[in-house]
């Protein structure tokens, strides 16, 4: 079976391309709706905030040694999410079945932008984001999508970021996170255009990555691990770390 195109899952996820008529008004993004795409009900993809999953908030605590502590990760503590959510994304099934793991970007539709960074983070041990170790970062998955009211999609896969570390982080020892970052030149293709969705997709299975110019062919950047934990989705310095209401912060 071959992959499903990006557009066309825009679409079956309720992601239509719509024209727009009138000044399109500025960027709110403030919440991101995971829900899976799973048009045969075959279970094997799933997307949610999950408590205790995300980027640690900085928090005291009683260690071993029986004093008390201050602990405040150096890459991507966010004190605002008093649940520390993560974000799950998996997938059991080969790579090669349409469904996918999905996440809707909200209040972005029919805004017009001049993006500066988008980006997330990334529940990963090593520096380094090729590093198999911890979530999977491959060519397909998880990647942003970016649908907008004329031309072509734009695909923002998690290999193209790039992952600085961060200046508190001396020792370049990352406490099991990286901050993925898609600026400058990787932003062109979405200059002064009108957004009608946006969304993460994590389509890639155990069975490691298919490419999507070639959806028969072999695995690209395999992990065969099919599952990712993010948190902190940013767009132009908008952070969304948590679920919707109710059950988010």
């Amino acid at each position: 079976m071959r992959k499903m195109p990006v557009a066309v899952l825009a679409i079956a996820v309720g992601l239509a391309v719509t024209a727009v008529a009138w000044a399109a008004p500025k960027l709110n993004f403030h919440e991101a709706h995971a829900h899976d795409f799973d048009p045969e009900h075959n279970n094997m993809v799933q997307s949610g905030w999950v408590a205790g999953l995300g980027c640690p908030t900085t928090f005291s605590y009683f260690a071993v040694d029986g004093t008390r502590k201050t602990y405040n990760n150096p890459v991507c503590s966010d004190t605002m999410d008093k649940k520390n959510d993560g974000l799950l994304m998996t997938k059991s099934s080969p790579s090669n079945d349409i469904a996918a793991a999905v996440v809707e970007l909200k209040e972005v539709k029919n805004t017009t932008n001049t993006f500066t960074e988008i980006g997330f983070d990334l529940r990963k041990p090593a520096p380094e984001k090729t590093d198999n170790r911890g979530s999977q970062c491959g060519n397909t998955a998880p990647a942003f999508v970016f649908v907008f009211t004329s031309g072509p999609p734009v695909v923002l896969p998690c290999t193209s970021a790039t992952s600085p570390v961060s200046s508190a982080d001396t020792s370049n020892v990352n406490d099991g996170w990286l901050r993925m970052r898609w600026t400058g030149s990787a932003l062109d293709a979405m200059q002064g255009r009108t957004l009608s969705a946006a969304y993460l997709k994590f389509d890639s299975g155990p069975t490691g990555e298919v490419p999507p110019s070639d959806p028969n062919g072999g695995d690209a950047n395999p992990s065969n691990f099919g599952v990712a934990v993010l948190d902190n989705i940013d767009i132009n310095g908008q952070f969304v770390g948590n679920g919707p209401p109710p059950n988010g912060d």
